[in-house]
């Protein structure tokens, strides 16, 4: 069930997931997404999507994705809980943002964010050397992840090249 307003450049609606299965990963559940469009070229420029009691085989998430393609950076943001349907426990992604600068072979990644875990406490993500990611790889060849905790206690992860990384 969408609309779409031409004029406008503006769309909302919902999807509804009947045991969707994707790659062995089967969801049900309801999403209200949302956004806007240029209406010469037609091209996407804000998207979001909520969901309540989006369940998987594992988890159920609740939250929000948005996407802002109007500027470049582009940027994602994410803020939702996903309960571990076996055990109950609940995870929750806060503030997380990814940030994407696209060049002409290669895409800058910078995410911050905050994940918390219910037995372990939360972890703040920053990235203090942008990920490089070129068109072919699937993994970052420069960059590095800093995971800060309680008490001043951090991980790093460093990139070494597009297959290895190091962590300190």
């Amino acid at each position: 069930n969408f609309e779409i307003n031409d004029v406008a450049g503006t769309f909302d609606g919902s999807m509804t997931f009947l045991s969707f299965c994707d790659d062995g990963v089967t969801i049900s559940g309801r999403t209200d997404v949302y956004g806007t469009f240029d209406t010469d070229t037609d091209e996407l420029l804000t998207f979001t999507i909520n969901f309540d009691n989006l369940e998987s085989d594992y988890i159920t998430l609740d939250g929000e994705i948005s996407l802002d393609l109007t500027m470049i950076p582009y940027i994602v943001t994410m803020n939702y809980y996903g309960t571990d349907n076996a055990s109950d426990k609940v995870y929750w992604i806060r503030d997380y943002k990814l940030t994407l600068t696209e060049f002409s072979n290669y895409t800058e990644v910078e995410l911050t964010g905050r994940f918390y875990h219910p037995d372990y406490g939360y972890v703040v993500l920053t990235t203090p050397v942008l990920f490089v990611i070129y068109d072919d790889d699937d993994f970052p060849s420069d960059g590095s992840l800093v995971l800060s905790g309680a008490s001043g206690t951090n991980a790093e992860l460093i990139t070494i090249d597009y297959l290895h990384c190091e962590c300190k």
